[in-house]
């Protein structure tokens, strides 16, 4: 099969590229009249070859697999990031009853180790810490402040992440499907049809 010379995916076969696109064109939402237009406009520019035909179909599977591990990995790591939220959030609101002083210290001592928190930790982090005792108040300043010198707010970081789950979703729902479209669209016969 032929392989990309150049680019991003040089050395990868010319059909996971047109996989890749039309996976990232559509969100991952295929159907059969779609995937056969994709084809058939692509063969204008450049025409498979039968076995390209043959490979479609599962190429496409190969890469919506990929795309649902790249999904998967993302929110595993906003899981964990919701996990190290709340165990400052539950320090901060020990400090707080205690040691009001201690308060920012501890925060700052939590954002150091790390280089910067996912919208997914900050947004964890507000939630619990809103609505608490006003003594822990001043953590949900300080991170205020220091999101603020990034130009953004808490708002708008927790919008941000609620718009990220959200795609992440549609995302997901769209695979299943597109994988048992690419299931019956097996073959070149059903896309070599298209091609004409």
């Amino acid at each position: 099969m032929p392989k990309l010379k150049t680019g991003a995916l040089a050395g990868y076969p010319r059909v996971y590229a047109i996989a890749l696109a039309l996976i990232a064109h559509t969100d991952s939402r295929l159907d059969p009249d779609t995937l056969r237009r994709f084809v058939r406009s692509y063969q204008t520019v450049r025409p498979l070859s039968i076995g390209e035909l043959w490979a479609i179909a599962i190429t496409l599977r190969v890469a919506l697999v990929e795309n649902l591990r790249r999904l998967a990995t993302r929110i595993v790591s906003a899981r964990n990031d919701r996990e190290d939220a709340d165990k400052l959030a539950d320090k901060l609101l020990e400090i707080g009853g205690r040691e009001p002083d201690e308060l920012i210290g501890a925060l700052q001592s939590a954002f150091a180790r790390r280089k910067w928190f996912d919208r997914a930790f900050i947004v964890q982090l507000t939630q619990r810490l809103r609505d608490q005792d006003p003594e822990v108040w001043p953590a949900l300043d300080w991170t205020e402040e220091q999101l603020a010198e990034e130009s953004i707010t808490i708002e708008q970081v927790v919008h941000l992440e609620h718009q990220r789950q959200a795609a992440t979703q549609v995302t997901v729902g769209n695979i299943i499907p597109a994988c048992v479209c690419c299931r019956r669209s097996t073959g070149a016969s059903s896309l070599k049809a298209s091609a004409r």
